[in-house]
């Protein structure tokens, strides 16, 4: 029976209390003539700190009210709540909480704001998610992060202390790391070298690999981090309009937009090293080599070289296309020297040299090297013809001589004979008389 008429009691001192709670709220509304403040908002703060009506009642009518055996439970509404104030939810909110411009807040040593989804349906989306305010665990980050809870992971966390605008997305999209007005799609602003890192561990196998893009006043630049940080490629500020151009069929230009070969360089180049043409070479100028005395050092004629020339042995040969597909060779009839007879003659214009991404190497002659050797043998092959031309010379005037002194021999003859025939008749005659 006591049981019974507490629970009556409750009831009726419930309903009281609500019907006393909706007429207060009821004279501060119509009151109202313009948003209250903190202090001034009392009806929509008793929402606020959760207060019973049995505490709405206790306060206001200052009655003690001694209520025995009461109940703790969770409070279930049915229906739309609607809050027309500020809602503080946590266990540290306290009685007259300054709100400020806060609408919610959430005050306690755990913040947490999870994202339950219950579908179960198949092919509905049933992920949960969780809004957290700093870690837990003791020692753990000052951060804020949105937490893939079906998942277990983090995949977005701001640590505290990050500058103003570290992530910025502006009304059209574009997003600016340290900047409020991106101009591109991506727009980084930084005061010492903006970069971007592109980092392969190897937890999936493959060899880590770490590579930076970046850029200051001296050079935009790729840096191999994994290869001791050398940059194998650099853009200096004020390079001109498409110093490197790659067109949609493969060409690369240099200092030209419309490159017509698969490497078309506008202007003068430089090689340091060898420049290897698995091909033909077409040069549409001339071909020079260095050749100023100021270069050059212990200068020296050179002599004998018809006996170098008369060494070597030029040959006709066709190269082994089949067996060397990659070195561009051609299939026609070629007239050359062979590598390993001219290194007997001139060692030092035979090389050997490996193929690029080939494990072949051969020997090769420097072609070009032979022109002065040439130059200077057509030189004493021509001296040698001067001389045995003036000898000619000289011999064809003493054959000259010879003849005319041999006409003058035969004309003598011919005078000496003719006096000996009349000689021998006139003889003969005088002995005809006798």
């Amino acid at each position: 029976m006591k049981t019974t008429s507490t629970t009556l009691f409750r009831c009726i001192l419930f309903l009281c209390s609500m019907v006393f709670y909706d007429s207060f709220s009821q004279n501060i509304k119509k009151s109202q003539k313009k948003p209250k403040t903190d202090d001034q908002y009392v009806v929509p703060k008793v929402y606020a700190q959760r207060k019973s009506p049995e505490q709405f009642l206790k306060d206001q009518l200052g009655q003690k009210i001694e209520l025995k055996e009461r109940s703790i439970a969770d409070q279930v509404i049915a229906d739309d709540l609607i809050v027309q104030g500020s809602e503080c939810v946590g266990i540290d909110c306290v009685n007259n909480e300054s709100f400020g411009f806060n609408t919610i807040r959430l005050k306690e040593n755990n913040l947490r704001i999870t994202f339950d989804d219950t579908s179960v349906s198949s092919g509905f989306p049933a992920n949960d998610w969780e809004l957290e305010a700093n870690e837990s665990a003791n020692g753990g980050n000052n951060s804020f992060a949105i937490n893939d809870v079906t998942g277990a992971k983090v995949p977005f966390k701001i640590i505290a202390g990050a500058p103003t605008n570290s992530f910025f997305m502006g009304s059209n999209g574009k997003i600016g790391l340290q900047t409020a007005t991106p101009v591109l799609d991506v727009h980084m602003n930084t005061n010492n070298t903006p970069a971007i890192r592109l980092e392969q561990n190897s937890s999936g196998g493959f060899t880590s690999q770490t590579w930076d893009m970046a850029g200051n006043e001296a050079n935009f630049f790729v840096r191999d981090v994994t290869g001791g940080s050398r940059l194998p490629f650099r853009i200096r500020p004020g390079a001109p309009t498409s110093s490197i151009d790659i067109a949609a069929s493969g060409n690369v230009g240099i200092g030209i937009a419309s490159p017509q070969t698969r490497l078309h360089v506008k202007g003068m180049g430089f090689f340091e090293d060898t420049l290897y043409v698995a091909g033909a070479l077409m040069p549409g100028g001339s071909m020079v080599t260095p050749s100023d005395m100021k270069l050059k050092r212990n200068i020296m004629d050179m002599s004998s070289m018809s006996k170098i020339i008369s060494s070597l042995s030029p040959k006709t040969f066709y190269y082994k296309t089949d067996e060397y597909p990659r070195l561009g060779f051609s299939n026609t009839l070629q007239y050359g020297l062979i590598a390993q007879e001219v290194e007997k003659v001139l060692p030092s214009f035979v090389s050997p040299t490996r193929f690029p991404g080939e494990n072949t190497s051969f020997k090769t002659v420097n072609y070009v090297g032979l022109i002065p050797i040439l130059l200077q043998g057509m030189k004493e092959q021509i001296a040698v013809n001067e001389q045995q031309k003036a000898e000619i010379e000289d011999l064809k005037a003493k054959l000259a001589q010879y003849e005319a002194l041999n006409t003058r021999l035969e004309r003598l003859e011919a005078v000496l004979n003719k006096e000996a025939i009349l000689s021998k008749e006139e003889k003969d005659k005088k002995a005809d008389k006798k």
